[in-house]
């Protein structure tokens, strides 16, 4: 049976599916797992995935604009090519994720946990951050790393 992003509801485990030119708005996704799917060429707005699972999930150029990801855990993920547009990603856990020539813009990073996790040349316009870094961490991907790219732009 194929998945399709618009059909998702509150509370539902979505596992291994590929989604792709698929446009998702004004939806209420909280407490959703997405488990080892792929999202290409998808546009995702006005979504609220707050208190979700996202495990394994590959995103290739795709856009995510006004998205609550508060209190999510993101595991394993890699977004290429991606622009994140107004995403809150506060009290959330990123860990084992790699973010390939992303766009962040106006996004929350406050209260963070990031494990493991790797932001390759991105540009990150905003300045609502706090982010804590467990160890181990690679130093490119750092709060002096979003710092250095904040200072850089305003």
């Amino acid at each position: 049976m194929k998945i399709i992003l618009k059909n998702i509801e509150k509370g539902q485990t979505v596992s291994y599916s590929r989604m792709t030119d698929e446009k998702v708005v004004d939806t209420n996704w909280q407490n959703v797992t997405i488990e080892g799917c792929i999202l290409t060429n998808c546009s995702i707005k006005n979504v609220d995935l707050s208190n979700s699972d996202v495990i394994g999930t590959t995103y290739v150029k795709s856009i995510y604009n006004n998205i609550d990801f508060t209190h999510s855990d993101i595991c394993s993920c890699i977004a290429s090519d991606t622009k994140f547009e107004n995403v809150n990603f506060s009290m959330s856990t990123m860990r084992d994720c790699e973010f390939n020539n992303c766009m962040f813009i106006n996004c929350k990073f406050e209260h963070i946990a990031m494990t493991h996790t790797t932001v390759y040349p991105s540009a990150v316009s905003t300045l609502q951050y706090a982010i804590r870094i467990q160890s181990p961490v690679r130093e490119h991907h750092s709060l002096r790393f979003f710092q250095t790219f904040i200072q850089k732009r305003y």
